[in-house]
């Protein structure tokens, strides 16, 4: 049997060096959304990617999920879980089909 000379008795004898590198993964919020302005009377009290899902909404309402977990940087998973949350908040609303409906932002001054 080998001893272990590296004084590590047990576990990863590596670790995680860096970070993301897929550029897709790791884009800056101005190359998320150059022109998209934050509607702050909307998303005042919900977390960042619930603000970013509601910024590519009001930049194109056709945006699909697949695309916003592309640009945000999160799983499918996690956009479908806000995305629930935004809709239980009403504060978006899917009008027509998966695939040729768009996003609506509901109007909270309304309310």
């Amino acid at each position: 049997m080998r001893e272990n000379t590296s004084g590590q008795t047990s576990g990863q004898t590596g670790g995680q060096t860096g970070g993301q590198t897929d550029k897709t993964a790791a884009l800056t919020e101005k190359e998320i959304m150059p022109q998209v302005t934050c509607k702050s009377e909307l998303v005042d009290g919900l977390v960042e990617s619930q603000q970013k899902i509601i910024e590519l909404i009001a930049a194109n309402p056709k945006i699909s999920k697949r695309e916003m977990s592309s640009k945000i940087g999160i799983s499918s998973t996690a956009i479908d879980k806000n995305i629930k949350s935004l809709k239980d908040k009403k504060i978006i609303k899917r009008i027509g089909s998966d695939r040729s409906g768009y996003w609506e932002l509901i109007d909270q001054t309304k309310n």
